[in-house]
């Protein structure tokens, strides 16, 4: 393929533009302990002080979220772009973050005592966009840099499902731009191509949810050495390296005896490339760690970290199979909201090694999940009741307006947990409906532009249909927002 020469000459790398400003909330280090201690990997503790790097950091979201949230840890955003860590920068100074240092570096020009030893380290998605030798240079200064104990979380594109077409589209697109087509143009084109061959599904090709869609596909596919991966073969690589893979483990034929499975087969992440083709997983998020004992395989659950979970009041209600037994024992309730529940509490219900699986599967994957540093109690409302924001969530969303109008990224008060992206619904009440009586919450969604976008059918933005989104607010999302500090009923 014929890429520009701005990419060659970057080491492969799209630069000509910024990427997208997104907050990958996967990444918290309270979710990468409790997922490890699930599938029996030794951790930090973050509730303890640490220390924290993002390499390809982007815009430095995700770590300016988590700073906020984890005073007691000091985070680390390394980036090879001067336009992002040079933001970065200034969104930390802006936003009154002071726990996190922004470095703008290239993997291999990182040099010992550059980043001190490391309780956590991150990469999302740079290993499928950047060349060998850099992928190399990002394993050599993680292996250097991690303690004994220590965790990296790495992101990847893996080869099956819709990612079957899109080096296709990609190779389709990337030639349009060889030909003169305008990078946008080519770029919306391949959009049109994955939708036609997926539909709904090929969301995943292009980014949904982003910020800026365009942006993260130029990053995403434009890059010369983009790569699709098997589990096997990203952990072969951290191997060279001394970093092995410490899961999560979400098949279970790796808990059956060798013989009893469908091929004779030992090695457990033959069989996390099978699970990944049979559930159409397009994007792993792998941990690995320095040489622990025990090897890779599935071993017993540890003893969970300090700290607290609750799922968010978008789950209804908790459904009693795929792993979700273990929440649903230990918050004693069925439906939203969700009380926050301590991390050891839902660990002593892993009593079995398939348990243990599901357990460290939903607390590594599932985005309904929010981690927090302190439980809370929910407020018992039986009416409908006229709210105001805490001064620090108004603060927090004025200030965040000014620099990220389109992100929608709340850090509750009282429990620091790090809400991203706040659903639609709750973030239109949030920002619209403070101090408004209840009664008038109806008239105040119906003039917002966006309704029609929030709402998954056209028909639901009649009267009666913004009325049981209301309820929704009412019933589930209010109490738990108060509960956690965002709000105070009037």
């Amino acid at each position: 393929m014929a890429f520009p020469e701005a990419v060659i000459k970057d080491r492969g790398y799209y630069t000509n533009s910024a990427y997208t400003k997104s907050v990958h909330i996967k990444f918290d280090p309270r979710r990468i302990a409790a997922a490890a201690r699930a599938g029996g990997c030794a951790s930090p503790d973050p509730m303890e002080p640490f220390t924290y790097a993002d390499f390809g950091c982007g815009y430095g979201l995700t770590v300016i979220f988590l700073a906020q949230a984890m005073p007691h840890g000091h985070f680390y955003g390394i980036d090879f772009m001067p336009e992002h860590t040079d933001a970065a920068q200034a969104f930390a100074r802006h936003l009154g973050v002071n726990n996190v240092t922004f470095i703008n570096a290239a993997f291999e020009d990182i040099v010992p005592g550059m980043l001190p030893p490391l309780d956590f380290a991150a990469a999302h998605g740079i290993l499928s966009w950047v060349a060998p030798e850099v992928r190399r240079s990002l394993r050599r200064v993680v292996a250097d840099s991690l303690k004994e104990n220590g965790l990296f979380a790495a992101s990847y594109n893996l080869g099956s499902s819709e990612r079957l077409s899109a080096p296709q589209v990609r190779s389709l697109m990337v030639e349009a731009i060889a030909r003169g087509v305008p990078e946008d143009t080519a770029l919306s084109q391949g959009i049109d191509l994955m939708q036609s061959a997926h539909g709904g599904a090929a969301s995943e090709f292009f980014g949904a949810g982003e910020s800026d869609r365009l942006a993260y596909l130029r990053h995403e596919y434009l890059c010369q050495d983009w790569t699709c991966f098997t589990h096997l073969q990203v952990a072969a690589e951290m191997a060279e390296d001394g970093l092995m893979f410490r899961g999560p483990h979400l098949s279970d034929a790796a808990l059956m005896p060798v013989a009893e499975r469908a091929l004779p087969v030992a090695d457990p992440l033959y069989w996390e490339d099978v699970n990944a083709l049979r559930e159409k997983t397009t994007f792993a998020v792998s941990l690995f760690s320095r040489p622990q004992d025990g090897g890779s395989e599935p071993r017993a659950a540890l003893e969970m970290p300090a700290g607290f979970m609750t799922l968010l009041p978008s789950v209804a209600n908790v459904a009693v199979k795929d792993g979700f037994l273990s929440v649903f024992d230990a918050m004693g309730k069925a439906s939203a909201p969700h009380p926050a529940v301590a991390l050891c509490d839902v660990g002593r219900q892993a009593t079995d090694p398939y348990t243990q699986n599901a357990l460290a599967k939903m607390l590594h994957n599932s985005g309904f999940i929010a981690f927090a540093n302190k439980g809370f109690q929910l407020p018992e409302v039986a009416d409908p009741r006229a709210f105001a924001l805490s001064g620090e969530v108004r603060g927090q969303i004025a200030r965040q307006e000014e620099i990220l109008p389109v992100n929608r990224t709340l850090l509750c008060p009282e429990t620091q947990a790090v809400i991203s992206p706040l659903h639609d619904l709750p973030w239109l009440v949030l920002t619209h409906c403070s101090e408004v009586a209840p009664s008038r919450y109806a008239d105040v969604l119906m003039e917002l532009p966006s309704i029609r976008n929030m709402l998954a059918y056209p028909t639901y933005t009649s009267r009666d249909g913004i009325s049981s989104l209301i309820h929704a607010w009412h019933s589930r999302w209010a109490p738990w927002l108060a509960g956690q500090g965002v709000i105070r009923f009037l």
